[in-house]
């Protein structure tokens, strides 16, 4: 079952912050990473897509995402309504405490090899012709960043199953 973060459409039992709605996932500031199955190549074949943010509602975000309520990334919103396919959460990375420990954290996660949060030796690990952008190598510099002394934050790391439970 869904929790409910205020927005409409969703279901479950909020918790109430500073009067407003939201769910347990939403009273942090957020950074995501959502898989699509991508569109089909000539050959049939589907090249996943990865997308990487900040929000401080994942609940709503994801929605905005999949077209079902408006304010959606361009990138996202036009695959979703060329294929069809709906994006899914793949991790969640939550509690940063401010919006700008979470863009930071956004940033490095789209940065993997130009990041300082990283040594040199693991951002050398995501250089190269993907440049760090397949799912596997975003999920490695995920774990990795979560593990680095520059966010010395405590964060909490939702993975696709529990994901679906929260939105």
């Amino acid at each position: 079952a869904a929790l409910d973060c205020g927005s409409p459409g969703t279901e479950g039992n909020p918790i109430v912050i500073d009067g407003e709605k939201k769910c347990k996932v939403c009273c942090f500031h957020n950074v995501y990473l959502l898989r699509h199955p991508g569109r089909k190549t000539r050959t049939g074949s589907r090249k996943q897509v990865v997308y990487v943010g900040y929000t401080s509602c994942v609940c709503r975000r994801l929605r905005q995402h999949n077209c079902e309520i408006a304010g959606g990334a361009r990138k996202t919103t036009r695959l979703v309504r060329e294929t069809g396919d709906e994006w899914e959460i793949e991790r969640i990375v939550a509690g940063f405490p401010t919006k700008r420990q979470a863009l930071s954290f956004e940033w490095a996660l789209q940065h993997p090899c130009r990041t300082k949060a990283l040594t040199a030796t693991e951002r050398s690990s995501f250089k190269g012709r993907r440049g760090g952008r397949a799912l596997q190598k975003k999920l490695s510099a995920c774990d990795l960043l979560v593990e680095s002394p520059r966010f010395q934050v405590p964060l909490v790391v939702f993975g696709p199953r529990v994901a679906k439970m929260v939105v």
